[in-house]
């Protein structure tokens, strides 16, 4: 990846960022809600990607602890029904 695609990789990162939020409340507000966390790269070190599948939306977040405060991050107080 060249450092020109780094600069336009953040910029859509940032594009994103509404529609994120928007896909991760809805995933928040699913009676039912499917997640998973798995060991994934991140710059040659151990990170983890998590998911939530919850209806229409599928959200992917990548933290480097698969502790309390990654899934805080991840879920907030927001899951009320079954996970």
């Amino acid at each position: 990846m060249s450092v020109g695609m780094v600069a336009k990789t953040q910029q859509v990162s940032q594009a994103l960022a509404p529609a994120f939020q928007e896909a991760l409340q809805y995933a928040h507000l699913q009676d039912r809600v499917h997640a998973d966390e798995t060991s994934w790269a991140q710059d040659k070190k151990k990170a983890w990607l998590w998911v939530a599948v919850g209806g229409l939306v599928t959200v992917f977040i990548i933290r480097a602890s698969r502790g309390t405060e990654a899934a805080r991050s991840f879920w907030g107080n927001a899951c009320s029904g079954s996970l």
